[in-house]
């Protein structure tokens, strides 16, 4: 009886991969490919409760079956938004429900994901070492630890959430540039870029970052991207705040991976076109100058400021590219200082430093720093898992040869985990100055 009862559990469980692999490949068919990890995590998670229920004492029954419950709690919360989702798709959320139980979900499973594999590493170790008994018992031990690491871990991703994702830094930038005229010495500029409006938890943090960038009275504003999640509909209940933004010469944008919705499985093409034109008339109504692949010319006192933006343009093939560089300086004059706005920041290694030498700063985005790493006060040191995908994933970046200099923006928002660990969202906030010979 025992026996065939663990067949029907195995049978269900197959069964329950086979349904949710077509539940995702139905309402995210661009995560389709990340399922077998999914796969993995669920065995994690069941492997970890099995571990669990080892320790636990048989004769309180009520109270371990609560702890069991309790571990797979995560598993069955995104079991369940997988099934609500396929009647009422995630894009049709609240913003803010959805970003803060998904972020919950995302720490649980790191938790998890990290105790089961310690945990499986001391069995291991254990198979393949015919150890004595106080090896053993100090491997118990040491499992009892693993269980504090993860509640920690749980922890600070959680704070990572709810006390870290909206901790702004004003990160103050000096550029040099050659033969600056007088009228542009201190012309000031701040950068914002990936606000990934539809993660935004809460308003009042939002309104106290438009407060901090109106405080430093910038010449030009200039936004490189991913303005929203999946829809442009996220920004709708922003525009007031995003209004308020004000500077002398203009707010000028360049599109990002996100905001042409590649994300969301449309019903029609039509469809997809009509939310892509609502996030340029969006852009007119609150007066901010969109760049698809042009120029313009900023005139300042008898000097002028060509500024350049380009479409979405990445040598990753997951993200889209629609950039044009050579159409975007197509007839240009020469101009005091040339200023490029890329959203992704692999354009200016691949094509700006080697065939754009009057370009003298690009402004990029998009890695966001990863949202986890470290960075020392003074910038000297700084690590983060998104040096390993990006060389140039934060803060400023010099040619040596060409003297170009390339700035990344760490990100306004979040997207996917709805937090930040150790890399704070940024304000930039950029002064040129006349580069000394």
């Amino acid at each position: 009886m025992m026996k065939n009862k663990k067949i029907y559990i195995l049978i269900a469980i197959v069964l329950a991969f086979v349904v949710g692999y077509f539940l995702t490949l139905k309402l995210y068919p661009k995560n389709a490919s990340r399922y077998p990890f999914f796969i993995v995590l669920v065995l994690m998670n069941i492997y970890l409760c099995f571990k669990i229920k080892k320790r636990l004492n048989p004769k309180k029954k009520k109270r371990n079956k609560l702890i069991i419950i309790t571990v797979l709690i995560p598993l069955i919360a995104i079991s369940l938004a997988l099934c609500v989702a396929f009647f009422y798709p995630r894009v049709s959320w609240n913003n803010s429900f959805a970003s803060g139980f998904f972020g919950v979900i995302f720490s649980s499973f790191s938790a998890i994901l990290l105790m089961a594999l310690l945990l499986l590493f001391f069995d291991l170790l254990k198979l393949f070492f015919d150890a004595k008994l106080a090896f053993r018992n100090a491997v118990y031990y040491v499992e009892n630890m693993v269980f504090s690491i993860g509640v920690i871990l749980f922890t600070i991703l959680i704070l990572g959430i709810f006390l870290w994702a909206h901790d702004f830094k004003v990160h103050r930038v000096e550029i040099s540039i050659t033969d600056l005229p007088i009228s542009l010495e201190n012309y000031r500029i701040v950068q914002l870029s990936d606000m990934h409006l539809g993660n935004w938890i809460e308003k009042h943090s939002f309104e106290r970052a438009i407060d901090t960038v109106l405080d430093l009275h910038p010449d030009m504003i200039v936004f490189t991207g991913d303005l929203v999640d999946f829809r442009t509909e996220e920004a709708l209940v922003f525009e007031s705040f995003l209004k308020r933004l004000e500077a002398k010469d203009g707010i000028y944008v360049v599109l990002g991976n996100h905001d042409y919705g590649d994300y969301v499985k449309w019903k029609t093409q039509q469809e997809k076109q009509q939310n892509f034109d609502a996030l340029c008339d969006f852009y007119n109504r609150i007066g901010w100058r969109l760049l698809r692949n042009e120029h313009i010319r900023i005139d300042r006192e008898g000097a002028a400021i060509g500024l350049i933006g380009v479409e979405n343009w990445s040598r990753k093939s997951r993200f889209p590219s629609y950039g044009d560089l050579a159409k975007a300086t197509e007839n240009m004059d020469t101009f005091a200082v040339e200023i490029l706005l890329s959203h992704d920041p692999s354009l200016w290694e691949t094509e700006v430093i080697k065939m754009y030498p009057d370009i003298d700063l690009t402004l990029s985005g998009h890695t966001h720093g990863f949202q986890f790493g470290i960075e020392s006060k003074n910038g000297s040191f700084k690590w983060s898992p998104s040096q390993y995908l990006y060389p140039r994933w934060a803060g400023y970046y010099e040619n040596d040869s060409t003297a170009q200099v390339l700035y990344v923006n760490r990100g306004l928002g979040v997207i996917a985990f709805p937090g930040r660990i150790g890399i704070k969202p940024e304000i930039t906030f950029i002064q040129l100055k006349n580069k000394i010979q």
